[in-house]
């Protein structure tokens, strides 16, 4: 089953218990799952478990009837689709308003949002699988309704963003925290905190990726670096011998000869006495400003 699937599966768990919010939910999914084709409206859903808390909604919010026929998928995706025809579709749609927006009475309560906004996502909502990316969108055949969803969804303190796909409206989010929200407020616990445990090892892997991009560039930097310290040191015995230098610097020059792959640090440990990397850095600037000399 696909991540979306399991999310709404969560939902269905639970009923309204409220009226008004049993409307709202019922908006919600009709706005995001219909079409309006010759007069007829049909709502088209993937997910069986949908349908039917439709045909619920609709008996006990509106007791209205409607059939219910069964299409086997195609193309693509090849998922089944469960076709519902509203019988005196007219009544449905003048109680709901969806085509022509969402009506401002069915989202006046903060609990009525909520509900409107969980049957949107029932009706249109995807999300993919957190594995791979951070995406939730809701789709819509009802270009007034886009931005009254958003509207609807700013007053929830949710920003969205917007787009046109294949004539189509399309609301999406696509940061990790975000999604959370929108799924915490239709009732998805589990899956918000199954999201947030694949962000926590994502992010550090991230970071395990970005330590060891560190580590890598800092070689190649002591490579580079000791490379051109060993050329210098090099350039000043062809020309003038090691033993023109003064001692401290000329015991260091023998060191990063025998020790080419190490770091300034190690090759202090390795004098006597001892030295920081500091103090190595600076005496190996001098032999540096040396060489230019020849």
């Amino acid at each position: 089953m696909s991540f979306t699937y399991e999310l709404k599966k969560e939902i269905l768990e639970k009923e309204n218990s409220k009226m008004c919010c049993s409307l709202a939910e019922l908006a919600g999914i009709v706005a995001f799952s219909s079409l309006i084709k010759n007069g007829t409206l049909r709502i088209v859903i993937e997910n069986k478990a949908v349908a039917s808390r439709i045909i619920r909604l609709m008996k006990r919010t509106l007791e209205l009837q409607a059939v219910i026929d069964k299409k086997n998928g195609g193309g693509v995706r090849k998922n089944d689709v469960y076709v519902i025809t509203v019988i005196q579709g007219e009544k449905l749609l003048e109680k709901l308003g969806v085509d022509g927006g969402i009506k401002k009475k069915l989202t006046e309560k903060p609990c009525c949002k909520k509900a409107f906004l969980k049957g949107a996502f029932l009706g249109g909502g995807s999300v993919s699988d957190p594995g791979k990316r951070y995406h939730l969108e809701f789709v819509t055949a009802y270009g007034e309704l886009c931005e009254d969803f958003k509207q609807l969804l700013a007053e929830l303190g949710l920003k969205a963003g917007t787009i046109s796909r294949r004539g189509k409206e399309v609301i999406y989010f696509k940061d990790c925290d975000s999604i959370c929200d929108v799924l915490a407020m239709v009732g998805v616990n589990k899956g918000v905190m199954e999201i947030y445990e694949v962000k926590v090892i994502k992010d550090k892997k991230n970071e395990l990726n970005r330590i060891n991009n560190m580590e890598v560039a800092n070689i190649y930097k002591t490579a580079d670096a000791a490379a051109n310290q060993i050329k210098c040191i090099n350039k000043i015995a062809e020309k003038a011998g090691l033993e023109a230098l003064p001692e401290a610097l000329r015991k260091l020059a023998d060191v990063r000869l025998k020790y080419p792959d190490e770091g300034l640090a190690q090759l202090g440990k390795r004098l006597d006495p001892p030295l920081g990397k500091s103090g190595v850095n600076h005496r190996m600037r001098k032999i540096i400003e040396i060489s230019k000399r020849y």
